[in-house]
């Protein structure tokens, strides 16, 4: 009955029918209710919402780009952890179309291209291995990256008109990956970067960027300190570290040459990957789960014992948890997106289902009212979902971000540093597409409601 009344009409019907009022149990009011009004917007014609690059967490490595929390101006203290989104200005300043983020321990990646089209590379955060390429001051390489700096590309990738397909970064390396060719740089002591381990050789300071001539490259994915490559065509590629079995060689052998998983997924098209640490899980175009890799924690033991497992084994989960669509996977937990937009998680540590649910071998559903799901929004479903070392996240169809998991330095975003058993909103004030979780900071690819 009240809606679209007047204020004027709304406060005559509060003060008629208060208490004091004798006549509230007899008495009646009639109401006319006024005549819903357009709504008018007034955006110019060729106006576009702005892209912003939001980023949270620890600032000690520089990983969040911003020199002045570190060295204040005006005599204030050093801000050592950022609790809530940061937006980063100097992108759209400079003219930098970010089409792609990446965060690995310590730093961060920004890619895409200039007005004129160019593509660019930008970093900041941690440098000690060369893991944002070169760079130095005053004749002195630089450890640290306080500020956002290109980081130089072949000139073969940047005179060619080709895009950046997807990004990784590791502990200490970085893999870029393009239409036509990769590119890593940073530590290859374990073959991480996916060229032959040079022993003794000295990362600090290198100039090293190499190319590994692979096309139809879909998405690149780092763990600590090995690289996973997924192709068109359905194919896993791996190199690096093995000890865990994590590159599912069959083997727990290190390896600086590109190699193609097998195991049980040898015939089968996989349509995504997902690795932070140790833990590798694919899920193919059927919608079947296959893991590898890191089991201490119970990831894998719906299929063994063993606390590590070299080759690709099914999951037997599909039945369950329906037809899966994305993967994600932390230190020490997993979790599964299916096509109805729901979140399974299993393994260990802060699942999201409260401080008393701490383990499962098994994937357990997180209801959809803690993704914002209500009567009064019932279509709310979630459409993607990310890992970091020991935390998760989730983006909804209406492109908002719950974060969940252990919190160092506020990594999560929400404003305090407490640790978050419940997936829980964060608050950026812009439409979220896209996601990167680091050892201990978070960025975000956002765009502006309007």
């Amino acid at each position: 009955m009240l809606d679209n009344l007047t204020v004027c009409q709304i406060y005559r019907f509060a003060k008629f029918f208060h208490p004091g009022n004798r006549s509230f149990s007899t008495s009646r009011i009639f109401l006319k209710k006024q005549e819903e009004k357009p709504l008018l917007k007034y955006i110019g014609k060729h106006h576009t919402r702005a892209k912003r690059i939001y980023v949270w967490g620890n600032t000690r490595t520089g990983a969040l780009g911003v020199p002045t929390f570190l060295y204040p101006k005006d005599g204030k203290r050093q801000l050592l952890a950022q609790f809530k989104p940061y937006n980063l200005h100097w992108p759209i300043r400079a003219g930098f179309d970010v089409t792609h983020i990446a965060a690995g321990c310590g730093f961060t990646i920004l890619a895409g291209s200039m007005k004129d089209k160019s593509l660019a590379l930008y970093g900041f955060g941690l440098n000690t291995d060369s893991q944002l390429g070169f760079h130095s001051s005053n004749g002195k390489v630089l450890d640290y990256l306080l500020s956002q700096e290109a980081i130089e590309l072949p000139d073969d990738l940047v005179q060619s008109p080709v895009e950046f397909v997807s990004i990784g970064c590791g502990r200490a390396h970085t893999v870029v990956a393009t239409k036509k060719a990769i590119f890593t740089f940073g530590n290859n002591a374990l073959g991480q970067c996916g060229r032959d381990i040079v022993e003794g050789e000295v990362y600090k300071g290198s100039r090293i960027v190499h190319k590994i001539d692979m096309t139809d490259v879909v998405k690149v994915v780092c763990g600590y300190d090995h690289t996973l490559i997924l192709t068109s065509d359905g194919k896993v590629w791996s190199c690096g570290l093995g000890t865990d079995g994590q590159t599912g060689l069959g083997h727990y052998k290190t390896s600086g040459k590109i190699t193609r998983v097998e195991g049980e997924i040898v015939d089968v098209h996989i349509k995504d990957i997902a690795c932070r640490c140790d833990t590798v899980l694919a899920v193919s175009a059927e919608g079947d789960v296959f893991g590898w890799g890191n089991s201490e924690y119970g990831q894998l033991d719906m299929i063994t014992n063993d606390p590590q497992v070299n080759s690709p084994r099914h999951l037997p989960i599909s039945s369950a948890c329906g037809k899966v669509k994305v993967v994600a996977a932390s230190g020490t937990s997993c979790a599964l997106l299916n096509e109805k937009g729901e979140v399974y998680v299993w393994g260990y540590g802060i699942l999201g289902m409260g401080p008393k649910v701490q383990e499962s071998t098994e994937p357990q559903l997180l209801p959809m009212p803690l993704f914002g799901l209500t009567a009064f929004s019932k279509d709310i479903q979630v459409t993607g979902i990310y890992s970091g070392i020991s935390c998760l996240a989730a983006l909804t169809n209406t492109k908002s971000l719950y974060t969940w998991g252990h919190n160092p330095h506020g990594c999560l975003g929400l404003g305090h540093k407490q640790d978050q058993f419940f997936p829980f909103l964060v608050s950026t004030g812009s439409e979220v597409n896209d996601v990167a979780c680091g050892a201990d900071h978070m960025v975000a690819n956002c765009r502006a409601f309007i």
